[in-house]
């Protein structure tokens, strides 16, 4: 067939004011199929996940584990894609009659190192709760073999809470 035959492109661009362009010229294009040897068998470990749906909370001031949140992977010195995800993340102040400034740190750790972290920090009336959605993902590049990744999380003191429900931790990694 001469589905890789070679093939002469033009473009015209056009920018988002709808402002049309001059053609360039012909651009020579081949297109290709990848072969099997360009993506060797197992180059990418199979996603390992945990999910929970629990309700949990925390007043810890030092970083929690939170329930569920760890993977055990056994690498062979591929860069490993970790994701963290929570719905929602109730930030709460729980002082009768004080305005607080709430601090929550959620963080991914791999074998209780620090990886990154996301931080929200919101004024809250007394007695009150705002949910915001939380994403952390982070490219690693451990040695090979045995590695735990775990999401954590903290306040910052006193009347001070964080709870969530709908959860997940998601490990893979990348061999070539």
């Amino acid at each position: 067939s001469d589905a890789y035959a070679l093939r002469h492109f033009r473009v015209q661009p056009v920018d988002m004011s709808t402002n049309v362009g001059n053609w360039t010229s012909s651009i020579a294009v081949t297109f290709v199929t990848a072969a099997s040897g360009d993506i060797t068998p197992g180059a990418v470990t199979q996603p390992l996940s945990v999910t929970a749906t629990s309700s949990e909370s925390t007043t810890a001031t030092s970083d929690t584990q939170i329930p569920s949140m760890s993977l055990a992977i056994t690498t062979g010195g591929g860069i490993v894609l970790v994701q963290f995800h929570a719905s929602s993340v109730d930030v709460g102040n729980t002082h009768v009659s004080n305005t607080l400034t709430v601090v929550v740190t959620l963080k991914i750790k791999r074998d209780g190192n620090d990886l990154t972290s996301a931080i929200m920090a919101i004024a809250l009336g007394p007695s009150s709760t705002v949910s915001i959605p939380c994403e952390l993902t982070w490219l690693d590049s451990p040695a090979s073999g045995a590695h735990t990744y775990t999401a954590t999380w903290r306040v910052n003191g006193a009347d001070r809470s964080a709870g969530l429900a709908l959860r997940n931790l998601m490990v893979t990694e990348f061999k070539r």
